[in-house]
């Protein structure tokens, strides 16, 4: 019958508990110990993003925001195309532009429509109001 193994950590306490054969033991410790010395991900220096799968980065790659630069909603960039585009726009141009997602710019472009800051051209297409 095969011995069980685990192993429980308490990150609030960084308590280790491993449990199996020795040879689970020996394997697992040292890389464990390893993981719980390195500095927490609040003092991380943020120039180095880890990577999270293929393409995906953290947040820490992302660029910071400056001091006293306000940062600009997704909405505001919506509407703020679809005022710089007097003849109007289509949903899809919107999305291709912001990379916003489909549903979210639908939502965008309902709510503005109800605020009566844009219109809708036709069907799909928005223009200012």
């Amino acid at each position: 019958m095969a011995q069980s193994s685990r192993i429980k950590i308490n990150p609030a306490t960084l308590e280790v508990e491993i449990e199996g054969s020795q040879a689970f033991v020996e394997k697992y410790f040292g890389i464990i110990q390893s993981m719980l010395s390195r500095t927490p991900a609040k003092a991380k220096d943020k120039a180095a993003p880890r990577k999270r799968g293929p393409g995906k980065a953290t947040a820490a790659s992302k660029p910071a925001q400056k001091k006293g630069q306000k940062k600009v909603s997704m909405t505001d960039k919506v509407i703020a195309l679809v005022q710089q585009s007097p003849g109007g726009i289509s949903v899809d141009k919107i999305i291709k532009k912001t990379k916003v997602a489909k549903q979210q710019a639908w939502n965008i472009l309902s709510t503005a429509k109800k605020e009566g800051r844009i219109s809708s051209v036709s069907r799909g297409v928005y223009a200012p109001a």
